[in-house]
């Protein structure tokens, strides 16, 4: 990536950036953003204005839920079909993700299944925090 300093969140093999917003009317929150997530013998990437800060608001509460009460579900649904993560958490702490990511939704799908727990959510909150900072929701998520 070719900004490291851009505020970003690692989960799992999932890293996302944003780079600013992309829109120039004050109603817009669109994100120049980048998704890249890695498996054993996998490396998929999606770079542009895919993403909305009010989408990561969302998933900043929903996380932050997660991590106060060791339970429940967090996710990011994009409405633009390049990403999407849903996590559940289990009875002790533990979280299923699933991230679905594709650079082109005509022709591709990608799914990547990834198991992290509870001390995984501080960092995760932090970076979300630092996004939205940078790039405020500003429209109804």
């Amino acid at each position: 990536m070719e900004d490291e300093d851009a505020p970003g969140v690692r989960l799992g093999g999932l890293t996302l950036r944003a780079f600013g917003v992309a829109g120039s009317a004050p109603y817009e929150d669109w994100i120049d953003a980048h998704a890249r997530v890695e498996a054993p013998g996998a490396v998929v990437e999606v770079r542009g204005t895919w993403l909305r800060a009010a989408e990561l608001g969302a998933l900043l509460h929903d996380l932050a839920l997660m991590h106060r009460d060791l339970r429940g579900t967090a996710a990011l649904h994009c409405i633009e079909p390049m990403l999407r993560i849903d996590m559940r958490c289990g009875p002790r702490g533990d979280i299923a993700m699933t991230v679905e990511i594709t650079p082109d939704p005509s022709t591709q799908a990608h799914r990547f299944d990834f198991a992290i727990d509870q001390s995984d959510l501080p960092p995760a909150l932090a970076g979300l925090r630092r996004i939205l900072r940078r790039v405020p929701p500003v429209s109804p998520g």
